[in-house]
């Protein structure tokens, strides 16, 4: 493994070091020959979408004996700094959610602390 290859170069040097075809690749993983060419050849954007790119991409790598934590460390060449920007306002929408839900429940927990006040006196 050369510094500063990309993810493509990558795959693309590990099959054929296994010496494995396309083809067969293809034949073992279920997947179109043409999806292993868009992977070795960094075209991302010709996936029919994030899921299916990420999806075989992982599947690929684990086929290659590849450590899948390649696809984070690649992150920004697969995905552009959209795919970041979009995991960022995810987390926050999340955290968000965390947040009102915990208010929400601190409510409901006061009101029947109150009533149980009010009722048994």
């Amino acid at each position: 493994m050369r510094i500063n290859q990309t993810l493509p170069e990558l795959l693309k040097e590990k099959r054929k070091k296994l010496n494995i075809s396309v083809k067969k690749v293809a034949e073992d993983m279920g997947i179109r020959e043409k999806f292993i060419h868009f992977m070795e050849e960094g075209k991302w954007e010709s996936f029919p979408s994030k899921f299916h790119l990420r999806s075989y991409l992982k599947a690929y790598l684990n086929y290659l004996k590849m450590d899948s934590s390649l696809i984070e460390t690649y992150r920004e060449e697969i995905f552009g700094e959209e795919e970041k920007k979009e995991d960022e306002e995810d987390s926050y929408s999340i955290d968000r959610k965390k947040l009102l839900t915990a208010i929400s429940l601190f409510f409901i927990f006061l009101i029947i602390l109150i009533f149980s006040f009010v009722i048994l006196p």
